[in-house]
């Protein structure tokens, strides 16, 4: 009998180990083979698949079987869910090869079984896992956007309030103006000295008046405006938030100084402005907070670090806070302050200008630097 020598091999493997002839039936097995079956070896010699399976399963199996037959020198390895006649399922990994005579001709087939049902069970675990670890983090990402959101129209509301106070201050020198013209026109017209050269006078200082006031309105409007990153002048943005600012630091007799050398930098123009004055507004609140005897704000440039500095003398930022300075509804002003400001100049620095900022107290203020990459 073909299958003396190997039965007594098959039966110490430790894995289900089966032998077919080429019509299907089971000529030898192992006790392992059974087992996992559920049946005596004596159910099984000399049935075919189809005594001791599901229809589902014996159909399968002779499909495959007549494959391996036609092609016996290609072995063969598929998954497979296994049914038993009880309904449980069981996944499982086939090995075969067929068995040839001395002729090379294929008299029947070597089966081995491989039980993956608990590792398939694991990595059903694992992958519900992951996706609900997945869910939690598209969650969480969605609501950090809409919080991030949400802080960045805070903060534009609040620069804008800060804006529109500034222009009320830029506006307001003019409009005394104009109210002063139009005293002097009343005057000249009631005790009749109104004269043609009086009037061009009066209304060219009219037109100047409105002029500046027109500028005023445009240089506020391009600040708001989001334009197209490109290569700009860091002295050229820092003179123009210093001088949207210019009313408000004269009044307050602070004055700003620019020491260095000029670099350029790849950004949003718009944006960089929104930093520069963000910072340039704190050192200002806190300079009229702390009433130092320096009212100086010092803007140090380093054009071989690509870095800027932006100091005052005004006490620094509280120890207990300075490490979370840069966080969401931390203020450097306590009660006073919405803790957005420094939020968002974080934002546009780190995440969109791909910099870095930084805060340490040094020479009795408070000193923000900014670290960018070279072009």
């Amino acid at each position: 009998m073909k299958t003396s020598g190997l039965e007594s091999f098959i039966d110490v493997l430790p894995a289900p180990v089966f032998i077919k002839d080429t019509k299907g039936t089971y000529i030898a097995c192992n006790s392992h083979f059974a087992h996992f079956l559920g049946l005596e070896k004596d159910d099984i010699l000399g049935k075919k698949a189809s005594d001791i399976c599901t229809v589902y399963c014996a159909e399968e199996y002779a499909k495959k079987d007549t494959e391996l037959l036609q092609n016996p020198q290609k072995p063969q390895r598929y998954e497979f869910m296994i049914t038993s006649r009880t309904g449980e399922g069981k996944n499982v990994v086939f090995y075969k090869n067929a068995l040839l005579d001395t002729d090379g001709e294929a008299w029947g087939i070597i089966g081995c079984i491989k039980d993956i049902t608990e590792h398939r069970h694991r990595q059903s675990s694992l992958e519900e896992f992951n996706r609900q670890l997945q869910q939690r983090v598209e969650k969480e990402i969605a609501e950090k956007t809409e919080k991030e959101k949400l802080l960045v129209e805070q903060s534009k509301n609040a620069l804008m309030g800060e804006m529109i106070g500034v222009i009320a201050h830029q506006w307001r020198q003019p409009l005394n103006a104009v109210a002063i013209i139009a005293q002097e026109l009343k005057l000249d017209n009631d005790y009749g000295e109104l004269t043609k050269e009086a009037v061009e006078y009066y209304s060219k200082k009219l037109v100047s008046l409105v002029e500046h006031m027109n500028s005023t309105i445009d240089v506020f409007r391009s600040f708001f405006k989001r334009g197209e990153p490109h290569k700009s002048s860091v002295v050229g943005i820092l003179g123009e938030s210093i001088r949207l600012l210019s009313e408000e630091l004269k009044i307050n007799s602070i004055s700003v100084k620019i020491n260095g050398d000029d670099f350029e930098l790849f950004t949003n123009t718009s944006e960089l402005k929104q930093v520069f004055i963000n910072l340039l507004v704190n050192a200002k609140d806190q300079i009229n907070s702390v009433m130092p005897k320096s009212r100086e704000i010092t803007i140090c440039l380093d054009k071989e670090a690509h870095s800027i500095e932006i100091a005052d003398y005004a006490g620094g930022v509280c120890e207990s806070i300075i490490k979370s300075v840069f966080e969401p509804y931390v203020s450097t002003k306590g009660e006073k302050g919405t803790g957005i400001g420094l939020y968002m100049v974080k934002m546009i620095v780190e995440d969109r200008m791909g910099g870095k900022i930084s805060v340490t107290n040094k020479d009795g203020g408070a000193c923000f630097r900014l670290d960018f990459k070279k072009m």
